[in-house]
């Protein structure tokens, strides 16, 4: 990764911090949301912290911006992409250390760990997919929401990995 990469990014996770600090900031369209998502997938996506929700929205439409022909299922799991935090909200000092610090804090993490912020930060995409399903969401949206954090993954997963990357 050219510096030049890694400093673009840097600052794009600053601009999340700092609205993370604010959340009265955070004005998701969950209008776009409930039209894009069956009610049970809705009722998870409003689960999110609206700074996710916000997030999540911005994560879409890259999505949509570099495939406008995207799937249905696709939108929907950009939409969710991040649905498995839920189960686990970050304190504000949580929020500012996971963000700032590589997803990958703790590499092989123990079971007494959890419900450490890194660890759940590190399971989201599992534990998304898992809520997906469990809301009634299809397998290949869940599927999705599970491998969006994988550079290797298909072209759908690889979209949202991307998207995300850049938000």
């Amino acid at each position: 990764m050219r510096v030049s990469d890694r400093a673009g990014r840097f600052a794009r996770r600053v601009r999340r911090l700092v609205r993370a600090l604010h959340p009265a900031l955070a004005r998701p369209n969950d209008d776009f949301a409930q039209r894009a998502l069956p009610p049970e997938l809705f009722t998870l996506f409003k689960t999110l912290d609206p700074r996710d929700r916000e997030h999540a929205l911005a994560v879409t439409r890259r999505v949509l911006k570099a495939r406008p022909d995207a799937s249905e299922a696709l939108v929907q799991a950009a939409l969710l992409h991040d649905c498995g935090k839920v189960l686990r909200p970050f304190y504000l000092v949580e929020r500012l250390l996971v963000g700032l610090w590589a997803s990958h804090a703790i590499a092989n993490p123990s079971p007494k760990y959890w419900p450490n912020a890194f660890e759940a930060r590190r399971r989201h995409a599992d534990l998304g997919a898992q809520l997906v399903l469990e809301a009634g969401g299809t397998t290949q949206v869940a599927e999705l929401v599970r491998a969006h954090h994988n550079a290797d993954a298909d072209a759908d997963a690889l979209a949202i990995f991307a998207a995300d990357a850049l938000e």
